[in-house]
């Protein structure tokens, strides 16, 4: 492959992958931006559709920061959207809720295979304290 067959696309897809390469903390982090994306669009949808708690109720509808939090609490807890009346509302939370759900199951994937791993300081420590035994 030559230089001018590199497109931006190439160099993207090389930095994201090389930034996964480096570990567990590494992943906890684009997933952090993911899980700030998905609650920035939601949170954007609700202030310029003007959607609140209450569809009848059109004097009060969630702001831009409400609406971050109010996704937010989606995000974490998928409970909360038992409460959502409206189906603009219902609609958007149930994504950003499913959105949320896939984010927290490979969170927990990711920290669940970095513990299993373990670091190399704690497997030269086993070793060591293995030898210092056997003496």
């Amino acid at each position: 492959m030559t230089a001018s067959a590199v497109t931006w696309r190439d160099k993207l897809r090389y930095r994201f992958e090389n930034t996964l390469s480096k570990g567990t903390i590494a992943i906890i982090g684009w997933l952090a931006l993911v899980s700030l994306a998905i609650i920035a669009f939601a949170s954007l949808f609700l202030a310029a559709m003007r959607v609140g708690q209450d569809p009848a109720d059109h004097e009060h509808p969630y702001g831009f920061f409400e609406g971050m939090w109010q996704s937010m609490l989606r995000t974490l807890d998928p409970g909360v959207v038992a409460g959502d009346s409206g189906w603009q509302l219902r609609l958007l939370m149930l994504i950003v809720t499913i959105g949320g759900i896939f984010i927290v199951s490979i969170l927990i994937g990711t920290i669940t295979s970095g513990l299993g791993r373990g670091s190399p300081r704690c497997a030269r420590a086993v070793r060591v304290s293995s030898k210092t035994a056997s003496r």
